[in-house]
């Protein structure tokens, strides 16, 4: 099973290299951005997972607003992250 993790995030990796041609403010790149720090998640590499989960949400919350469901659920995914990393400032 790690092995399917580990190239899930090269495929995700080559994904948004792509998606950065999107711009800052298209949901494609919030999108990649997001299974790629969920698949970092799961690799353990907690630090990776939340730099690319915190730019997901910055994206999501611009083009979606705050109070939109999918803003919701990645803040959320950071908070466990930052709870499985003991940090709770």
């Amino acid at each position: 099973l790690q092995g399917k993790y580990e190239f899930a995030e090269a495929t995700w990796m080559l994904a948004l290299e792509e998606a950065e041609d999107f711009g800052e403010n298209d949901r494609r790149l919030a999108f990649t951005l997001e299974k790629l720090s969920e698949c970092l998640w799961f690799l353990n590499r907690l630090d990776e997972a939340l730099h690319y989960g915190n730019r997901a949400l910055r994206v999501y919350e611009r083009v979606l607003g705050a109070q939109h469901h999918d803003v919701g659920a990645i803040a959320s995914n950071m908070a466990r992250i930052h709870h499985l990393q003991n940090n709770y400032e």
